[in-house]
Formats: structure tokens, sequence, C-alpha cells
């Protein structure tokens, strides 16, 4: 009978000899073939540089790399992940993705529909062919981005934009005005008042607009019911978002899920 030690020791052996796998591969490839390229490229800064427009939603930056994007290849733009050409494209397009979902995150895009936008473009994967990762890569990219704009604050004023934080960070709950004005140091009257001067909209209103702007992008990125997701930015049922949806968008939000996915030019 294998007691708790034994079973740890078990354990800690498998994972020493993963590790001694792993590193003699690395020593391997580095004093190979792939040391060159191991030396003369910054991957990293090229990373940070393709996932910056992310972060700040700026299609008009993904745009101009579109070009380089539609023509990504496999053998030139990473590093070799399988002996497989089948496996290094799909561990190369996930790996994209992975980053394109971290830049969105830091761009503030709420949690939910970056990793939902991530799990639904990866499941898309075993689709792919090699004429297909640029195209594709290029569309993820903007479709990240694109959900980033939409949700970034367009105002300048710093409480406010510190109220839209903490309104984007509570989006699952009923949000009152006391906790607005808790939540930035000011007194519910001013704040009120600021709301309407600098963005001519009550922040009762204006939370309203940011949950329906977030429900929205669940409609056009996932697959939510309309009834879970209604319920999870907690508006009052089902039927009641489905009102004040429409009377925002002048559709249903069983029409806009219909709709074609499309840009911002």
């Amino acid at each position: 009978m294998m007691t708790a030690s034994t079973s740890s020791q078990a354990q800690d052996r498998q994972i020493t000899a993963y590790a001694d796998q792993v590193l003699r591969r690395y020593y391997d490839n580095y004093n190979g073939k792939t040391k060159a390229s191991l030396r003369d490229t910054n991957r990293r800064a090229g990373e940070k540089a393709m996932m910056e427009p992310i972060v700040r939603g700026d299609l008009a930056a993904v745009r101009a790399m579109q070009e380089r994007m539609l023509h990504f290849s496999l053998d030139r733009d990473v590093g070799q992940m399988s002996y497989n050409s089948l496996q290094q494209l799909r561990y190369t397009v996930v790996s994209c993705i992975t980053l394109f979902c971290r830049a969105a995150l830091d761009g503030g895009l709420p949690e939910r529909i970056s990793y939902g936008l991530s799990d639904s473009l990866i499941q898309t994967v075993d689709e792919l062919d090699d004429a297909a990762v640029g195209p594709f890569l290029c569309a993820a990219m903007l479709i990240f981005t694109e959900a980033v704009r939409q949700n970034r604050f367009a105002g300048g004023h710093p409480t406010l934009r510190q109220c839209h934080e903490y309104i984007a960070a509570h989006l699952d709950e009923p949000i009152r005005l006391s906790q607005l004005a808790e939540a930035c140091g000011r007194n519910p009257r001013y704040l009120s008042d600021l709301f309407e001067k600098e963005l001519g909209i009550r922040p009762a209103a204006y939370i309203r607009k940011c949950k329906l702007e977030a429900s929205r992008q669940e409609l056009q990125y996932t697959r939510e019911s309309i009834a879970t997701i209604a319920d999870y930015y907690a508006f009052p049922s089902a039927s009641a978002y489905c009102a004040q949806f429409r009377q925002a968008y002048g559709i249903t939000p069983q029409q806009y899920r219909k709709q074609p996915f499309t840009f911002k030019r």
C-alpha cells in the first residue's frame, strides 16, 4: 500500500524527470541549429510591440500591421515548438491567442469577455491549415482590439475614469451612487453633477449604459443565453433587460446576435 509520503516522492521524481528532459532539450537546441536565432532575435520586444495596439484598443495601428499578419510564417516568425507541422501550427495559434487575450486584459477588457473570446478562438484551431493562419490571427487581433476599444472610457476627468473602472469591476452587481461616491472619495451630489456636466448623463444611466455595452459584447462574442446574460449583469429580469437593450440599440438582443460582425473603420 502506497503511503502519502511514497506518493509524494514518486511525484517529485516525475517532476524532476520532466524538468531534466526539458532542460536537456533546451541545451541541445541552444548549442545546435537554433543558437543563432536565439542570439540574434529579440522576440519579447517584438511581442510587446505587437500587443501594444491591442492594449490601447487602437484599430488603426492593428490594421497597419495587417499586411505582415496576413503573410505570417510558421517557419520565419516563431520558434520551433513541435517537429510535427500540424502540432506546430496549433501551438503557434494558441500561443498567439493567449498573448492577445493577456493584452486585452491589460487594456481593461473584463475577464469574462476576454477569456470567452480566447476559448472561442482556440476552438477554431482544428479547422485551420497553414494558409489560414495569417488571416485567422489578423482577425483575432482585430476582434480583441475592437472589444478593448468598445470598453474604454472616452472621457478625460480622473474622477469619472475612477468611477468607470469601479463600474467595470462590478458589472455583475447592482451599483448605487453612494458606492461610486465612496469608491472615489467624493460627495454623491458632486459626483452626480459631474457626470451630467462632463458626460451629459446621470450616474444611474451611465451604469446602465456600461452594463448594456458589456452585455452587447457577450451577445457578440459568446454563446451565453440571454437569460444568463441578464442575470449576470444584475438586470431585474430577462424581459427588463431585453426592453432596455432595445431602447438603447433599436433592436432586441436576439436580433443583435444574428447580425454579422463588423469592425469600425
